[in-house]
């Protein structure tokens, strides 16, 4: 339990961030279409768009490089604190980036019937593209991971074993201070900063059967798999 907090708040932190961001953005556009000095404001002979859909591109440009940004920094985050399954954090990039691409789409409709006039039928075509590079990636990664997804999606991470016992891919090294999980051959935890040379291990794999090899709870005297004794330890 000592790690729960500092994990949970590494997935957090970046969701709360993008939201609050999101929010105060979208609060801003609304009060500046409200202010009845933008929509006062004269409109130059040579500007194609009005004053308020320029403020709406802007915003929705900003909402988008702050996407991408929490596409990679989750993805990050997945990874530390789950070291099994990595290919996780990037499904869940590739599905923020196929968000990123679709509220692209919307936003710059309207650049594109404005300045593409009689080739504005490229613009669907050129989104369809770069919406089909993280759409396919997703399903193809999920597709080869379905088994490790539906391990999770029904007992979590770890994953469970055929013989009814918790497994994990490796032995995993825990951060003495905060309890953060920690990738193979770092020097310092990437939570809080304590030097590796001061981590803990997390506690032995549980002991196996002696005749079958199955995972054994501890305090088990037969084996679930094969019905053998347990030597006492």
């Amino acid at each position: 339990m000592a790690g729960t907090t500092p994990r949970v708040s590494l997935l957090l932190t970046p969701v709360l961030k993008l939201v609050i961001a999101v929010v105060g953005l979208l609060i801003l556009q609304v009060l500046v279409s409200a202010l009845p000095m933008v929509r006062e404001i004269p409109v130059p002979s040579g500007l194609p768009l009005p004053v308020l859909e320029i403020v709406k591109v802007i915003i929705a440009s900003v909402i988008l490089v702050l996407l991408v940004n929490f596409a990679f920094e989750i993805e990050d985050n997945l990874e530390i604190t789950y070291p099994t399954f990595p290919q996780g954090g990037v499904i869940v990039r590739w599905f923020v980036l196929l968000v990123a691409v679709l509220l692209a789409y919307g936003t710059y409709r309207i650049l594109a019937e404005t300045f593409l006039g009689a080739y504005v039928w490229l613009y669907p075509l050129v989104f369809l593209g770069l919406a089909l590079v993280p759409l396919v990636s997703m399903v193809l990664l999920s597709y080869q991971h379905i088994d490790k997804l539906i391990g999770i999606a029904m007992t979590g991470i770890p994953t469970v074993s055929a013989g009814g016992e918790t497994s994990r891919v490796k032995r995993q090294v825990q951060c003495a201070s905060c309890g953060a999980v920690l990738q193979p051959g770092v020097k310092f935890c990437r939570v809080c900063g304590t030097p590796a040379s001061v981590q803990e291990t997390q506690p032995k794999a549980s002991p196996q059967c002696a005749s079958c090899g199955a995972s054994l709870n501890a305090g088990t005297k037969f084996c679930g798999d094969c019905g053998a004794p347990v030597a006492p330890a």
